[in-house]
């Protein structure tokens, strides 16, 4: 998540209260996540699952977020994940090639050559 913005290095500043294990960090992570993946042009359709349009407001990206973890769909990931990724401090994500597959929350996600299969 990284260091607030009015923080720079070498700076020292003081916590008022922690945010990791308070009953409100899900919701203040997810509040964060939302306001910086609607700056860099992702649009929450429905709770948790974010698309990203081209200029003709055609879908080029589909992301469904759990908690911390994202599922991603993009003809071009790199280009289209990567300002929210760095924005975010996030580690580098695990990328699927043609015929490899995956777990995500109790399912399995395939890529193909025509696309991708959730079973």
């Amino acid at each position: 998540m990284g260091s607030p913005e009015r923080f720079a290095p070498g700076n020292i500043g003081q916590l008022e209260r922690a945010m990791y294990g308070l009953k409100d960090a899900p919701r203040l992570y997810g509040k964060h996540f939302k306001r910086i993946a609607a700056e860099e042009g992702w649009e929450e359709i429905v709770e948790s699952i974010f698309v990203l349009k081209d200029e003709e407001k055609k879908v080029k990206a589909v992301m469904a977020i759990h908690v911390d973890d994202l599922l991603i769909f993009s003809a071009n990931f790199a280009h289209n994940f990567e300002p929210l990724r760095q924005r975010l401090k996030m580690d580098e994500p695990e990328i699927l090639s043609a015929g490899d597959e995956m777990g995500y929350m109790g399912l399995e996600v395939r890529k193909n050559e025509s696309g991708f299969e959730i079973s």
